[in-house]
């Protein structure tokens, strides 16, 4: 049976990822848009990975869940970043980063990252030592500057690669301690904190250090460049925060089953399909249009995001939706339905 609450955990953080990612096609250049930007940024990805993690903890390397792996995770990835370089392609001036699928296109970046996550599962469920040492393994990787870590986007994959461990590691007891009312409160103080911090995050960082995606020395920190030892110490605090506030928004979503408690099932194909609307609406001319027109347009394209979420989401959408990417599990699950009353 599944669980309502975990469902809508899954619904809320992608859509919210939603939201992140139509933000920037909306830059109005008030202080408000950015810090909504930025207070996204400090929790939703690591969030999402947290999620993915817990979800993984039973992964291991047999047949059944390397093909679910295969169809479920790599099949998308071919189809869906290569329809995506084609959009890019044919629809703006810009050229597809890197070679074909070694270097994943946006957003297709967390289909290979899970994959390569999931690979690893089995060694990191082996013992907790595997906890310190993804965080060492996150620091170090942000010293390093190469060609080759855009591959497979092992800077955030691995830059992430802690949140994932946490979540291999949570158990559903722990997972359970989030659900006490008093732990709303907690979670309301905790991204009260992470809201003003975002207000004030030129003071000691920028936004890009959020992103996980660069090494530290394409970064700064209050305007001035940082070495391998300060951008570990920033990475440090910034995971620290990260994860945090992703404990305060789990604690945060309603536990019962609730209208969208249905839609979380769905957050893979709001995920990919989220995408193609994003770059549509980026083709526009919406972005000279929002400059200076003020903090109503932020509140706007937030919500007109979540409705984009809610739509691929919906049953009738998605339930055809998934055939495009999931189609052998959705056949061998309608083979078992067509089946099940002739064996029964």
């Amino acid at each position: 049976m599944r669980d309502p609450w975990l469902d809508n955990i899954k619904f809320v953080l992608v859509t919210v990822v939603v939201v992140g990612h139509t933000l920037p096609l909306v830059p109005t250049g008030t202080d408000f848009g950015a810090q909504v930007y930025d207070f996204i940024y400090f929790w939703h990805i690591p969030a999402f990975v947290l999620v993915t993690g817990y979800l993984s903890r039973s992964f291991t390397w047999s047949r059944r869940h390397l093909t679910a792996l295969a169809t479920g995770l790599l099949l998308p990835y071919l189809v869906f970043d290569s329809a995506m370089r084609f959009v890019l392609t044919t629809t703006t001036d810009a050229a597809p980063p890197g070679p074909w699928l070694i270097n994943p296109g946006w957003p297709m970046w967390y289909l290979v990252a899970t994959i390569l996550w999931r690979l690893v599962t089995p060694i990191l469920r082996t013992h907790w030592v595997a906890l310190p040492l993804s965080v060492l393994a996150s620091l170090w990787f942000g010293t390093v500057d190469a060609a080759w870590t855009d591959w497979f986007d092992l800077s955030r994959t691995i830059g992430f690669l802690p949140f994932f461990t946490v979540g291999l590691w949570l158990r559903p007891v722990d997972l359970n301690r989030l659900r006490a009312k008093q732990t709303v409160w907690l979670g309301l103080a905790a991204l009260a904190v992470i809201w003003w911090l975002a207000g004030s995050i030129d003071d000691w960082m920028t936004t890009r250090w959020l992103w996980y995606a660069f090494p530290y020395s394409d970064l700064s920190a209050a305007g001035s460049p940082v070495s391998d030892l300060e951008g570990a110490w920033i990475r440090l605090r910034v995971m620290a925060l990260g994860m945090i506030a992703s404990f305060a928004v789990i604690c945060l979503v309603p536990r019962g089953r609730h209208w969208f408690s249905a839609l979380g099932s769905a957050s893979l194909v709001v995920y990919l399909f989220h995408g193609f609307v994003v770059r549509a609406v980026g083709t526009t001319d919406l972005a000279v249009w929002a400059r200076g027109q003020g903090d109503w347009v932020t509140i706007v394209a937030a919500l007109a995001a979540i409705a984009v979420a809610i739509v691929i989401a919906a049953p009738p959408v998605a339930s055809r939706l998934v055939w495009l990417i999931d189609p052998v599990s959705q056949w061998r699950r309608r083979q078992a339905r067509t089946q099940a009353p002739t064996s029964a």
